[in-house]
């Protein structure tokens, strides 16, 4: 009979092991609570500015009572909807999710904006710099995006943004927002 000699791992190896698992405890995602996150209380903690393109429903709900429904059949407006602004800063990682679907056409995303202190957008199509998740044409039955992101140098807030373009027919349905941060 053969005996066969286990040996310890390397002490470097187990060394990087362990801090590899506490490192990665240590960057946890922390909640951040968003004011009415599923439209049960209507249009509160959210800004419409989109002349009734965006409306909260009980038909547009994926879990509650009510959702978002986007109903842009303007060929020279789109939805513009985005929550209360957030607290960041510069390097952390910020991760913006929720559920959509479309009933029809498309052309939407969900966007993270990020501001100043002077309250400058940080990025946008002009600077070419947006940061968004597009809900894909074939997206019929409910599904969960992300949005990730890194704060840029300069950021102390954010926001969650939902457009529908300008030149987009479309019809969908938004719900469920979540947002979290991890500290650099």
């Amino acid at each position: 009979m053969k005996t066969s000699i286990v040996k310890p791992p390397k002490t470097g190896a187990l060394a990087f092991a362990i801090a590899a698992a506490l490192a990665t405890t240590a960057l946890r995602a922390e909640p951040v609570p968003l004011l009415n996150p599923g439209f049960e209380d209507g249009q509160n903690g959210w800004k419409f500015k989109d002349k009734g393109i965006s409306l909260v429903l009980g038909e547009a709900a994926h879990s509650g009572k009510s959702g978002l429904r986007i109903n842009d059949d303007s060929p020279d407006l789109g939805s513009d909807v985005a929550c209360a602004r957030f607290a960041t800063e510069p390097g952390k990682k910020v991760i913006a999710r929720c559920w959509a679907r479309y009933i029809e056409g498309d052309g939407l995303g969900v966007y993270l904006r990020f501001y100043k202190g002077d309250g400058t957008c940080l990025n946008s199509l002009e600077l070419n710099n947006e940061i968004k998740v597009v809900i894909p044409k074939d997206t019929l039955d409910w599904k969960k995006f992300e949005v990730p992101a890194l704060a840029p140098e300069e950021a102390i807030e954010g926001e969650i943004w939902i457009r529908s373009w300008s030149h987009a027919l479309v019809k969908a349905e938004l719900d469920d927002f979540e947002l979290e941060q991890v500290a650099p």
